[in-house]
């Protein structure tokens, strides 16, 4: 069985449904449980309306009456005639509205009123897609995952209760035998009183690997969770200043926890949890390809065999700080010190390296004007660009990144399993970046 999540771009009109179609299609030699987004924007949008629903009704409406219209649109043009599915679309604008329209009245809003709203557009967006299959004869079941996901009350950013979740996939495990094929939504679950709750911010993702997970301590053979987007996979770098920037073959849970602390655009590591802690692989996979080739793999440390770099990352405007520990406090307890008053403050650190004679801590606002008004502290702070190079056993590769030090001015501040981190006392401009990476990337490639 295959866990397929598909985002808001992989749905956001009718022809990406046509395209989520085809991925299905081309994965029915076995089970699937797909996983959708809402229509791209109509999170954002539900959300909107609900927060204008005590401010300002009329542009509330008006802001849903938008996402109506786009969504029958859909339906118009995947369907000749759907009069059920017509009906249905205007059925749940109608019982938005009469909540709004409550809200409004109330003049307030709690976190229940305000996912209730926003829960609407996964469902929308799993019932068009259903009735796609229906209408193609795809045998499907269309499953309410506010049935399955358990949470706790915090509406807007539920926490999941796993042991109930357990209890109630366990309670449904004969719907699993049924069909080949089952669409459900990501982003919602329940609470133990069966009101909708959210699971915030890529809860999709998160979805997706809670179903791959329950599905797995059933017994079902998951073999793997396939993440649909609109991009071939996870890149050498950012593609939007990268030009020549290349999908990576396969990568670890590590690396991509990395990446996402760095602040690249990639799947972010806790949604993603359930699947690293029962080992079932992730591949993200682009819905708008011809090449489904151009993917990449997501694996655990232990199932990698080679060494290698995979991406670049540039975190620029950011700072070096040197802490010079004095004869009377030991350094590393002067870096325990240090790095709690600089968390606390909210600064994002990147990096940090104690010793004896100097403590260096890599970050992301100037540290100055807090450190200045704390006694006993003799420091110095530089504007610096940070790079990093992840990959797996970056180590046994070092000679590569090694060769590029003199040419673009760089040096090495520290490296692990998985990372390289680098400087430049300047701004690293967009072209440097670019050939930095093609210079590296270039060498790499003719060693593999």
């Amino acid at each position: 069985m295959k866990i397929l999540k598909f985002g808001g771009t992989s749905v956001g009109s009718p022809n990406a449904f046509l395209k989520v179609f085809d991925a299905i299609i081309s994965n029915t030699d076995g089970k699937c449980v797909v996983v959708l987004s809402a229509v791209t924007g109509t999170t954002d949008k539900l959300l909107e309306a609900t927060n204008q629903s005590i401010k300002n009704l009329e542009q509330s409406f008006k802001i849903l009456s938008e996402v109506k219209n786009k969504h029958l649109d859909i339906v118009n043009k995947l369907f000749e005639d759907n009069i059920n599915l017509d009906n249905f679309v205007n059925s749940i604008f109608n019982d938005i509205n009469n909540r709004i329209t409550a809200y409004n009245n109330l003049g307030e809003l709690t976190s229940y009123n305000i996912s209730s709203v926003v829960s609407y557009g996964e469902i929308l967006s799993s019932r068009i897609l259903f009735e796609l299959l229906q209408s193609k004869g795809v045998p499907s079941q269309l499953l309410d995952s506010r049935e399955l996901i358990a949470t706790d009350n915090n509406y807007k950013e539920s926490k999941v209760d796993y042991q109930l979740t357990y209890e109630r996939f366990v309670s449904k495990s004969h719907i699993f035998e049924t069909k080949n094929v089952f669409i459900t939504q990501g982003f919602l679950g329940s609470c133990n009183k069966g009101k909708v709750s959210l699971l915030g911010r890529g809860g999709s993702d998160y979805s997706a690997s809670l179903f791959g997970f329950f599905l797995n301590k059933m017994g079902h053979n998951i073999e793997e969770i396939q993440i649909w987007t609109d991009v071939s996979g996870v890149l050498s770098a950012d593609p939007r200043i990268v030009t020549s920037s290349k999908t990576i073959k396969s990568m670890s849970y590590d690396e991509i926890r990395i990446l996402s602390y760095l602040g690249a655009k990639v799947l972010h590591p806790d949604t993603i949890k359930p699947a690293i802690s029962a080992n079932i692989p992730l591949r993200v996979m682009n819905t708008f390809s011809h090449d489904n080739s151009l993917n990449t793999l997501i694996l655990g440390s232990d199932k990698l065999v080679t060494p290698s770099i995979n991406s670049l990352i540039l975190i620029d405007n950011c700072y070096e700080l040197k802490i010079f520990p004095d004869s009377t406090e030991n350094g590393f307890s002067t870096c325990e010190r240090i790095y709690n008053l600089l968390r606390n403050s909210g600064n994002k650190i990147y990096l940090k390296i104690a010793s004896e004679e100097v403590i260096k801590v890599y970050l992301k606002e100037n540290p100055a004007p807090l450190l200045n008004i704390t006694d006993n502290i003799s420091f110095s702070v530089n504007s610096i660009s940070l790079l990093a190079f992840t990959g797996y056993n970056v180590s046994k590769m070092i000679n590569i990144i090694y060769n590029s030090l003199d040419i673009f001015n760089l040096s090495i501040v520290a490296y692990t399993d998985n990372c390289c981190y680098l400087k430049c006392s300047e701004k690293f401009e967009i072209e440097k970046l670019n050939r930095l990476h093609n210079f590296v990337f270039d060498n790499y490639s003719q060693k593999e």
